[in-house]
């Protein structure tokens, strides 16, 4: 997967704030090693062929978004609203959900470190596992 452009925290609220909604091929860039993202909403957003690693989602009001054929590696999701989201065709390697609200959440064509997460069982179980190596 090969991002197009890289967006910072700022660069990604201030285009949502601006109405943006659909984000295609970008790579969320850190200043440090892990990039926290917290506080925000973003719901209804769709991420598309987009790349996050070692980014913390924190409190992050994510209701209804769509990630589809997206690379999540070592991704944690922690106090977040994941209802009523779509997660198609990712890699989801490492990620992690804690105190999470997950309601209503479809999954199809994930694979995880060259193993496929059938549904959303099975990624909310994955994520929630990984707790303890993230």
């Amino acid at each position: 997967m090969i991002a197009d452009q890289e967006v910072t925290f700022e660069q990604l609220q201030e285009a949502y704030i601006k109405g943006q909604r659909v984000f295609t091929k970008i790579e969320i860039a850190a200043k440090d090693d892990h990039l926290v993202i917290s506080g925000i909403n973003l719901a209804s957003a769709e991420f598309v062929a987009c790349w996050f690693h070692s980014v913390k989602f924190f409190e992050v009001d994510l209701t209804g978004v769509r990630f589809i054929d997206c690379n999540l590696k070592c991704t944690v999701f922690e106090g977040c609203d994941l209802t009523n989201t779509l997660w198609r065709d990712s890699a989801v390697c490492s990620i992690a959900w804690r105190e999470c609200t997950t309601a209503n959440i479809q999954a199809v064509g994930l694979e995880a470190y060259g193993g496929n997460l059938a549904d959303a069982q099975a990624l909310v179980s994955y994520a929630t596992d990984n707790l303890k190596t993230c």
